[in-house]
């Protein structure tokens, strides 16, 4: 199990204010961070998301830029490239089936069957264009080119026309979008396979999904047998180190709250049932945290903790978050480890390091009976105890596939059972100030 540092101190409790929403300011000093960086370590996550091996993205991307470099792209479109090649799975967390598609699709049917809609072309054509659609508006939302936004979306279009989701052939595919698709799937068979079987299937596949021209070249490479070696073992580090060197870009505490939210809407797409989960529980715990007078940069912390506390959930199967029925042992271990995803993906990202302990600690409880680490109260600071109850409360009052969505009422009460025992009595305070004036004003 992954450990995680547990020794933190928290402040005492204030009393409870009135306030509608939390006063976020920026800080005396606002930072600002490469994000090259924040998304090269958030591609870990994206890896999860498709069953993929941790680095697959930014060894693809290492391979993307490689092509890009020897079919000499502008400035432009290689900055374009890069930030695809990052963010080429950010729509894809609702399809868990992926790297089997990536791996063994030869027709249509199959790609069907292997995203699960097997008896309806149309359905799983629709399902790919949801998918593409989705990666490319969070490339959109980031502020990002619409050059990057149309590589990702005709990521899975082929050479010969018989990709998704627009069937478009040949040329009419966007070049960066080409050397995409070859380098995720070259880098796919080298990790799986080995690298003979990577020169194989760009052979194989030369003018059939892969634009000619670009298979050449990485056939070209074949006896550069240190190349490939390195690449193997390339991470973060690597990826940022072949970033265009007139694309760098520093955002500040606004960008990396636009990430935070950004990555969200990733989370949530992995399950129907857990649709602006992230979103709303973020909602609550800001407001419990202004009620409580928490101070503003930790309400900032705690919002950010609250977007991604699931991202750990990227890396649990969809059919088990989705079960209708009870889980078995080892599917319930599933679920538990998320948690401890969520810790080795945001604690790789150095402007996240001031709350990744605080998101990975969203189901601890204060006697300890929490999971994953079974972390007890003198570990858990107020705005850490704020999210575990924003999170039970959105939990209880969303619909799950084995039960229909708890009133507030009813969900309130159910956690103030176990006020002061399992979960902090002053955040449960905070909370029913919350959704008291929440029914006031749904009343009204």
């Amino acid at each position: 199990m992954t450990s995680i540092p547990l020794s933190i101190s928290y402040p005492a409790a204030r009393p409870v204010r009135r306030r509608l929403t939390p006063a976020i300011t920026a800080p005396a000093n606002p930072r600002r961070v490469s994000m090259s960086e924040v998304l090269a370590a958030l591609s870990y996550a994206l890896d999860l998301t498709g069953g993929l091996p941790a680095g697959h993205t930014v060894r693809s991307c290492v391979i993307g830029m490689r092509i890009g470099s020897e079919i000499g792209l502008s400035a432009e479109e290689s900055s374009a490239l890069y930030d695809a090649m990052l963010l080429k799975d950010a729509g894809l967390s609702s399809s868990g089936a992926y790297v089997s598609a990536l791996l063994g699709t030869r027709h249509l049917n199959r790609v069907t069957r292997v995203l699960g809609f097997g008896r309806d072309k149309h359905a799983g054509r629709d399902f790919v264009r949801v998918r593409s659609d989705r990666g490319a508006k969070v490339a959109l939302r980031l502020g990002l080119p619409r050059a990057t936004a149309h590589a990702i979306r005709s990521l899975d279009e082929h050479w010969n026309g018989g990709g998704l989701p627009d069937g478009k052939r040949g040329e009419e595919i966007p070049i960066l979008s080409r050397i995409a698709n070859l380098s995720q799937t070259v880098e796919a068979y080298r990790e799986r396979h080995g690298y003979a079987a990577a020169m194989r299937v760009a052979r194989e596949r030369r003018g059939s999904w892969f634009d000619p021209r670009l298979v050449d070249i990485v056939l070209g490479w074949a006896s550069e047998r240190d190349w490939w070696s390195r690449l193997a073992s390339a991470a973060s580090a690597e990826v940022v180190a072949v970033e265009p060197s007139g694309h760098i870009r520093l955002v500040d505490e606004r960008g990396i709250d636009d990430v935070a939210r950004a990555f969200a809407e990733i989370i949530d797409a992995k399950s129907p049932f857990t649709y602006d989960h992230s979103t709303r529980v973020a909602q609550y715990a800001t407001a419990i945290a202004s009620e409580l007078g928490i101070a503003s940069l930790d309400v900032r912390r705690l919002n950010r903790a609250a977007l991604l506390h699931d991202i750990g959930k990227l890396g649990v199967s969809g059919r088990v978050l989705d079960k209708a029925g009870p889980l078995t042992r080892e599917e319930r271990e599933a679920i538990q480890r998320h948690p401890a995803y969520t810790w080795q993906i945001l604690s790789r990202v150095g402007a996240f390091a001031d709350f990744a302990k605080m998101a990975s600690l969203h189901h601890e409880k204060l006697d300890g009976s929490g999971y994953p680490w079974g972390v007890k109260g003198e570990d858990l600071d107020l705005p850490t105890r704020i999210l575990c109850v924003a999170d039970i409360f959105e939990a209880l009052t969303a619909p799950r596939p084995y039960r229909e969505a708890m009133a507030p009422s009813v969900a309130l009460e159910i956690i103030r059972r176990d006020a002061g025992v399992k979960v902090c009595r002053v955040a449960c305070e905070g909370l029913a100030v919350v959704t008291g004036r929440l029914s006031h004003r749904l009343a009204g």
